[in-house]
């Protein structure tokens, strides 16, 4: 080969190089926008208060729309895993947008209590649940080398959309054309935005090779396991705990952040403070403790986030009676990381695990604590509130709980053949 060939050749290796590394940089920023789109359900609060203005309901009444949304989204993240699994992602994905739009719209017109279930906690959770499991299958699967990072991106997408689509742009529409235009205007940006972001996803191909300087970092390539291997697998029962107990401390802890802080002497008009706090750490622990497990392997950074909720959780039941309400804020902001982290390791875990095949199915599986947590977790603490007439014990349970993280996690290993 001459010269002149050789240098052909290297510059085409090289800008087929560059566009790979271009499309997937391409799919990543068309995955964080699709999270992006479904963390406007996680806005629920934003809408209630003028659902109940322009329906005369009541709190008890409109706070079980968010829990039909949370159960419901349990059965669209296994719907979801199923149809990635058999149909690849676009039409799962313009399937869930259909369904969020549907579910928006719907609650746009709804007049009465069961229609709102319906159609914000029924069908727009279902749509959610399906869409949740995509952008971290798809862009995980483009990054190999960075899973925990491209994890974390993902998986903080949904509340920096929570911020932007819901604390901002719904705010803004609902104080200039009412509640029900703004459910129907969001509606129809879900089915758009979402269908660009459909027309961009893709799974890499059998033969992707990493970009650049990418392809000098060791890549561990693992088997794909079937589900029911996944389930039989003897770590994955310990996953599964995992989850469970840090989603329930976490739940107990997201459910009475305000009230407790202002009980320990945190003035009332900065108990939001106390809640604004906690989703920073949520968000930094999303991405944080993702990026350290590229750096330090999943199982330490598993045992990173367990050691900042279990102290978090036991310095506010501690300290904050001490030091007054205002020290309420760093623990709970410690606590949220280890608790914001959960879906990042556990994505990571999955798939160097048990490989990306079934991923979404996996995914889905893992995350049905959820359904348990959402409910205990809540009432939980607020039955150790009424029994013991003080928020400290509640916490203290949390703490408690949390600490059976510590065994559950020292019990998962990598299943044999990988």
């Amino acid at each position: 080969m001459s010269v002149i060939e050789k240098t052909g050749a290297l510059a085409a290796r090289g800008d087929a190089a560059g566009k790979r590394a271009h499309n997937r940089l391409l799919i990543l920023l068309a995955g964080l926008n699709l999270g992006m789109v479904i963390g406007v359900v996680y806005s629920w609060s934003i809408f209630v208060l003028p659902l109940e203005e322009l329906h005369g309901w009541v709190r008890t009444q409109t706070s079980l729309t968010y829990t039909f949304m949370v159960a419901f989204q349990c059965v669209g993240l296994l719907t979801g895993g199923v149809l990635v699994a058999r149909a690849g992602v676009r039409m799962p994905v313009v399937l869930g947008a259909f369904m969020l739009s549907v579910g928006f719209l719907g609650a746009s017109m709804a007049d009465t209590l069961p229609a709102l279930y319906i159609s914000y906690g029924m069908v727009a959770g279902v749509g959610l649940g399906i869409i949740n499991v995509i952008p971290t299958a798809v862009c995980m699967s483009w990054y190999p080398e960075k899973r925990g990072l491209v994890s974390g991106l993902c998986h903080m997408s949904i509340p920096l959309g929570t911020l932007i689509y819901g604390s901002t742009m719904a705010t803004l529409f609902i104080g200039s054309v009412g509640i029900s235009m703004t459910f129907r205007i969001l509606g129809i940006i879900f089915l758009a935005v979402s269908c660009i972001c459909a027309i961009v996803l893709r799974m890499p191909p059998a033969d992707f090779n990493l970009p650049g300087k990418a392809q000098d970092k060791p890549i561990v390539t693992v088997r794909s396991f079937t589900t029911r291997e996944t389930l039989r697998s003897p770590s994955y029962k310990f996953i599964w705990l995992w989850v469970l107990t840090l989603q329930i401390g976490g739940f107990m802890a997201t459910g009475h952040i305000a009230p407790f802080a202002v009980e320990m002497g945190l003035p009332e008009q900065y108990s939001g403070l106390a809640v604004g706090i906690f989703a920073l750490g949520n968000g930094t622990g999303k991405l944080g403790l993702g990026f350290t497990s590229d750096k330090t392997g999943a199982k330490p950074a598993m045992f990173t986030g367990m050691s900042f909720m279990f102290l978090g959780l036991l310095g506010m039941a501690l300290f904050s009676s001490l030091v007054g309400g205002w020290m309420v804020l760093p623990f709970s902001m410690l606590a949220a990381m280890g608790f914001g982290g959960l879906f990042s390791l556990l994505s990571v875990v999955l798939m160097s695990f048990y490989g990306t095949k079934n991923y979404g199915m996996h995914f889905a599986i893992s995350s049905t604590p959820m359904i348990i947590a959402a409910f205990v977790g809540p009432y939980l603490g607020s039955f150790i509130r009424v029994w013991t007439g003080d928020y400290r014990y509640s916490f203290m349970a949390a703490a408690v709980l949390s600490a059976l993280g510590f065994i559950w996690i020292a019990n998962i290993k990598p299943p044999r053949g990988n």
